[in-house]
């Protein structure tokens, strides 16, 4: 049976403030399957997260890599 870990992702997003364009970052939760991760790189507080499969991309989430593996290990 397959394993989710529920992660906070960040997502750059613009918008519009007083007619200038502005960038900001929103943090959103998603479910990744462990299974399809195939690595994970640490950024300080945040990290990127690596998946294997048909289209290989990479999300960047809002939390610590330990902390990701934490979760990945915890219990079954």
């Amino acid at each position: 049976m397959a394993k989710f870990i529920e992660v906070k992702q960040s997502c750059k997003v613009l918008r519009r403030v007083q007619g200038e364009d502005v960038y900001e970052y929103v943090e959103e939760p998603i479910f990744i399957n462990k299974d399809y991760i195939e690595t994970i790189i640490p950024q300080g507080d945040s990290c990127i997260i690596t998946l294997h499969g048909n289209e290989p991309h990479s999300i960047t989430v809002h939390h610590s890599a330990l902390w990701v593996i934490g979760l990945i290990n915890g219990n079954q």
